[in-house]
């Protein structure tokens, strides 16, 4: 469920919810995601959409912020800084901390203030990307999976885990 469903996009907020619904009963997982984030969206407004996203038990937590595209509807609203979408990220953190279901918070594009700000998961992306203007993302936007790893060492971390939650230590990756 985006911010403003139904208000900024033409699907409803409850077509989202069944959406959900039906992936839960399919025993499928599925993460949730504060976003598109601009600078319209007031404190409360993001706070009321932090906590929708728990209410609906999801096992992973995201926030992203709206990328800027000069020709879309929506353009002039503009875009947040990388140091608000880390406070909001910061936020979803410690709001998801006591909830042992969700093993990851993300920020969204993935970006080294997020993961110092508390965040555990980056995307890599390749193809078509709703945030750029490009049919191939990994040209521009998108970041594969060694500049994930490289991140995740630049702020700090130890190790990552593959999908499968093996660990790979980043040190066997980027010696010291």
């Amino acid at each position: 469920i985006r911010l403003r469903e139904g208000i900024d996009t033409k699907i409803a907020p409850q077509t989202r919810l069944q959406t959900i619904q039906n992936i839960k009963e399919a025993g499928l997982g599925w993460g949730f995601c504060c976003e598109p984030i601009g600078p319209e969206h007031t404190p409360q407004e993001l706070a009321d959409h932090i906590m929708l996203g728990l209410s609906l038990d999801p096992e992973s937590f995201s926030a992203m912020r709206r990328v800027h595209l000069p020709n879309s509807p929506i353009a002039d609203r503009g875009q947040i800084t990388f140091l608000r979408h880390a406070q909001i990220v910061a936020t979803v953190v410690l709001a998801t901390a006591g909830n042992p279901k969700i093993f990851s918070v993300g920020g969204h594009e993935p970006n080294l203030i997020c993961l110092t700000s508390g965040a555990t998961t980056a995307c890599a992306e390749s193809g078509a990307n709703p945030r750029d203007e490009s049919s191939e993302t990994t040209d521009r936007r998108g970041l594969t999976v060694a500049d994930c790893a490289k991140m995740f060492y630049e702020a700090g971390f130890d190790g990552i885990l593959r999908g499968d939650r093996t660990a790979v230590p980043l040190h066997d990756l980027f010696p010291r």
